[in-house]
């Protein structure tokens, strides 16, 4: 079988870049809030998840040269997918924003975002671990935390909310936390398998993108259940600083020059790999 990836990716994570994504966010968000520049915020809120978009089906369309790797161009297809649908749902949410409305029209396009990254982390656990979810059975160490873990996610939102109002609101916060739950497990199992391979540096980073963002969710769904949310609470940053951490792992996923990549896609992740490594 021919190698979709090589065993270790020579670059390293730059703390720097984190550190630059986290101070621009935080920039960003105060300077939007001071200024009261509601242009601004949403450009750059629509911009986040768009950029991160970009580079996923860039990372999808170089998998395509190699008939051995279409998992991989079909899992950042679907990630590509899901940013894409969160930056219409901030688009329209932002066009028809009416005192907050939650839930609004701009759902229709947040819903399918976790279940199509749910589905590219699912396409690349199975790549590497082809008896999954069977392989739980003879591991029963990672079952049990794989259930508990969303598990108690779910049932500590609940907790701090109303649980027994059932409202459409409520509703379709239970539904996106669960959603927040489960695709944070599943990326922590990927981690787990990916760790030590050429994979590992580019989940982990995937792996905080969606923590941050999740976390932000989570906040925000409680925050609305009480009543208490609005456009200018900090959480925002969260959710910017996700997008642009799982930018930073698709450059690091595609800045390797032994994977096989049509001549200008390595051009341009080999670009913005260098931009951003320093």
């Amino acid at each position: 079988m021919t190698k979709t990836v090589p065993d270790k990716l020579t670059n390293s994570i730059s703390y720097k870049v984190i550190f630059v994504i986290v101070a621009v966010n935080i920039a960003a968000h105060y300077y939007g809030v001071l200024s009261k520049n509601d242009l601004f915020v949403y450009v750059f809120s629509i911009a986040c998840p768009v950029t991160a978009g970009i580079a996923s089906l860039i990372v999808s369309k170089g998998y395509s040269a190699s008939t051995t790797s279409k998992v991989f161009q079909r899992g950042f297809f679907y990630l590509g997918l899901a940013l894409f649908f969160t930056a219409t749902g901030d688009f329209i949410y932002f066009i028809y924003d009416v005192g907050n409305s939650y839930p609004s029209i701009a759902d229709i396009f947040y819903f399918p975002f976790y279940p199509l990254v749910i589905i590219h982390l699912l396409l690349n656990i199975r790549f590497f671990k082809y008896d999954f979810p069977k392989v739980l059975l003879k591991d029963r160490k990672d079952l049990v935390w794989i259930i508990l873990l969303p598990s108690t996610i779910f049932i500590f939102y609940i907790f701090l909310s109303d649980g027994s109002l059932h409202s459409i609101e409520t509703l379709l916060s239970d539904y996106y936390v669960a959603v927040v739950a489960i695709s944070l497990t599943l990326n922590i199992y990927a981690v787990k398998i990916f760790k030590e391979g050429a994979l590992g540096k580019p989940w982990i980073l995937l792996l905080f993108g969606i923590l941050a963002f999740g976390v932000a969710d989570v906040v925000y769904y409680y925050l609305e259940s009480i009543n208490s949310y609005d456009a200018l609470n900090p959480i925002n940053m969260l959710w910017n600083i996700g997008y642009l951490i799982i930018f930073y792992s698709l450059i690091k996923h595609g800045a390797d020059p032994s994977r096989i990549r049509p001549p200008h896609y390595i051009h341009f992740l080999n670009i913005a790999g260098g931009m951003i490594s320093w």
